[in-house]
């Protein structure tokens, strides 16, 4: 029976030292916790920045597809004519993809 109190109390012993640990470990979570919540934050402020930059920047690209475009036909045009066959088709074969393969949309709509 002895046996059993002395284990008894050491299991009490073992069990206040287990709760020690447990509200330390609490206590330093919770001040970790503290520190790491607004880096977080702000890891996820800049993240959201940084996806509405790229959108920003993928839009500016598509804006400047035209002009550079322009710029490169006016240094052909600079550069001088070349003389091209001309390709005609019956208005009636000219559908809107038609249209758009041949880049003509812009001149002329059916």
């Amino acid at each position: 029976m002895e046996v059993l109190y002395a284990n008894l109390d050491k299991l009490k012993t073992l069990t206040k030292k287990i709760q020690g640990s447990m509200s330390r470990l609490e206590t330093n979570g919770k001040i970790v916790k503290d520190a790491i919540g607004p880096i977080y934050s702000n890891t996820q402020t800049l993240q959201i920045t940084n996806n509405n930059v790229d959108r920003i920047n993928v839009a500016i690209e598509k804006i400047r597809q035209p002009l550079d475009l322009k710029g490169r036909e006016e240094k052909i045009i600079k550069a001088g004519y070349v003389v091209v066959e001309l390709l005609v088709i019956p208005v009636e074969l000219l559908t809107g993809a038609g249209l758009e393969m041949l880049d003509c949309r812009s001149i002329w709509e059916p």
